[in-house]
């Protein structure tokens, strides 16, 4: 902050919208709001009018889903002359970071020095989806914004000098200025100015822990670190094979309240320097290192009536998103916390284990209880964009514990009229501590996992902070309550479902609604309506096989990305 309370550099929330052409596509409409006053910048027909307005006004400009949008600024940067480099050394120079896998943060660009100000005119562009990960429409729903989204003719054509009609200027405007809104509330009333949600989470928890900070998570040495990550995984996702393909009947599904916060408020979590160890690290005191992440060969099989909690990571000889049922005489390699190896013990026979080496670390309560009181009382007591900005911090500060410090990036070259890109190293960033991921994310399995196990009977399907049972009535032995840390609520009752794979179903819910996730079918074709006002995807079509229209797959091509319409397939 300056010392007038604003920001220190000018924020604008900004939206392209381009031309359908499958060929050759560009900007037709560019929009610029400055996020503080809420006021609009610049409204224009082609992506000059962004250009020109950002070489005078020095400051971050956001876009949500920098990745298309950015496309189409770095196929204008490369053809105007500007030159990839990442020190910024010289005028008409850019700088990405954009990940191997394509994930893209932000660009920054050094037009030239201006005289008068003696300054250099340079700007940064950040992609807003990392910092509120929601649709835009949902933004408008969740922060409570005076507008909301609309629609437009996505399939218009657009000739060059096209001015909008009344109808898209007022599309444009709006989702800018939803964006704006949700960004100046998250940013100026609240303060948060990095540039991802979990960046921002961290920078919050690191000034309430001050200098004992780095005491309680010094950073471990890179050979360590890269051990230790072995053993970090995701959530639980899981079918009931029982279940699996097959038409069931009513049902409820159940959710934990604040599952990854629960996990950070009660259990016992990892401080301090890990211990590395030979064998089986018997001679290091369990009282004062309680926790452990051991590297394991080890033979079992599932008990009956039992679920599956151990997926080969590595993936030598099972998929490493399969979870393992009996590995058959034949051992597999693996890294693992105590607490996985704990719950292993209850759902496996173990035929035989070697613990070859580990590290041990000492364990506290407590070392978020300041963090998560804070948000917690705010998400408890507020409505609209605080309580949304609360949940997500809430939910954002665990992973960051665990970021890899080390990844190739992707780089922006012209060829052929379009632009490609190259893989190089990347820089190294500095470790946070690993190993407090490994631990958040091994108690947040046992949870579901121990959740689904003592509803075995009636389990269908699992993921990550949720379990689906057949069946209306209460279960027992399930600790319920509507909004207690770490409780199951009751959140949805079905009246069919059918389950074909982790993250592919289909319910069909007690109001009407229809509750259907697959991943990669996008949500306009799920809410789609067949002529009649039927559903598009519905329980006779949604299975193995079945191919959906509608799907647009982003091509790149001169001028920047083209959506093309392709058909999706529900695979095995």
């Amino acid at each position: 902050m300056d010392s007038k309370g604003g920001l220190k550099e000018r924020r604008f929330a900004c939206d392209f919208e381009t031309e359908v052409d499958s060929k050759k596509t560009r900007v037709w409409a560019s929009i610029i709001v400055d996020i503080e006053s809420l006021t609009l910048e610049a409204l224009d027909t082609s992506i000059y009018g962004f250009m020109n307005y950002a070489k005078r006004n020095n400051g971050i400009y956001y876009f949500h889903n920098l990745k298309y949008d950015g496309a189409f600024i770095l196929d204008h940067l490369l053809k105007e002359g500007y030159k990839f480099d990442e020190d910024l050394s010289k005028a008409k120079t850019f700088r990405t970071l954009i990940t191997s896998d394509g994930a893209f943060y932000s660009l920054e660009i050094k037009f030239n020095y201006n005289k008068k100000t003696r300054k250099w005119q340079r700007v940064k562009i950040y992609d807003s989806l990392k910092i509120i990960p929601l649709s835009i429409e949902a933004i408008a729903k969740a922060f409570k914004t005076p507008m909301l989204k609309g629609e437009i003719d996505y399939k218009k054509h657009h000739r060059e000098g096209y001015r909008p009609d009344f109808n898209e200027t007022s599309y444009i405007l709006n989702d800018a200025m939803i964006l704006a809104h949700a960004l100046h509330e998250f940013i100026i009333d609240e303060g948060n100015t990095k540039m991802t949600i979990a960046s921002n989470a961290l920078s919050y928890y690191k000034g309430l822990q001050g200098s004992y900070f780095r005491k309680n998570f010094p950073i471990i040495d890179e050979a360590d670190d890269a051990l230790i990550r072995k053993a970090y995984r995701g959530g639980w996702c899981y079918v009931n094979p029982l279940y699996a393909n097959k038409k069931i009947g009513e049902g409820i599904t159940l959710d934990v309240n604040s599952l990854y916060p629960a996990v950070m408020y009660q259990d016992l979590l990892p401080y301090g320097v890990p211990l590395y160890f030979k064998g089986e690290g018997k001679e290091i005191s369990e009282t004062e290192y309680p926790l452990r992440v051991y590297h394991v060969v080890i033979d079992l099989k599932l008990k009956g009536e039992h679920l599956p909690t151990l997926q080969d990571k590595a993936g030598f000889r099972f998929l490493s998103t399969e979870y393992i049922t009996n590995t058959e005489d034949e051992p597999i390699d693996t890294w693992l916390t105590s607490v996985d190896l704990e719950l292993i013990k209850e759902q496996y026979d173990i035929n035989y284990i070697d613990i070859v080496e580990g590290y041990a670390v000492a364990g506290s309560h407590g070392l978020f209880k300041d963090y998560i009181d804070h948000f917690g009382g705010i998400k408890a007591t507020s409505v609209g964009g605080r309580r949304t900005i609360a949940k997500l911090f809430l939910n954002s500060l665990y992973g960051k514990f665990a970021t890899n410090p080390v990844g190739d990036l992707k780089i922006p070259y012209l060829k052929e009229d379009r632009v490609f890109y190259k893989r190089v190293p990347g820089n190294d960033i500095e470790l946070v501590y690993t190993i407090m991921g490994v631990f958040i994310t091994a108690y947040a399995r046992a949870r579901t996992i121990r959740t689904a196990q003592a509803v075995y009977k009636r389990f269908t399907y699992a993921d990550t902070d949720s379990v689906h049972l057949i069946g209306k009535e209460r279960p027992l032995d399930v600790d319920i309550h509507e909004s207690r840390i770490g409780a199951w609520k009751i959140e949805e009752s079905f009246t069919k479902a059918y389950y074909i794979r982790p993250k592919t179903y289909y319910e069909l819910l007690d109001n009407g609604n229809l509750n259907i996730t697959c991943a990669g079918l996008p949500k306009s074709i799920r809410s789609k309506l067949n002529k009649d006002g039927t559903p598009y995807v519905n329980m006779d079509n949604f299975k193995k096989g079945s191919i959906f229209e509608g799907k647009l797959m982003p091509i790149i091509i001169p001028g920047g990305i083209y959506l093309k319409e392709v058909n999706f397939t529900i695979k095995a």
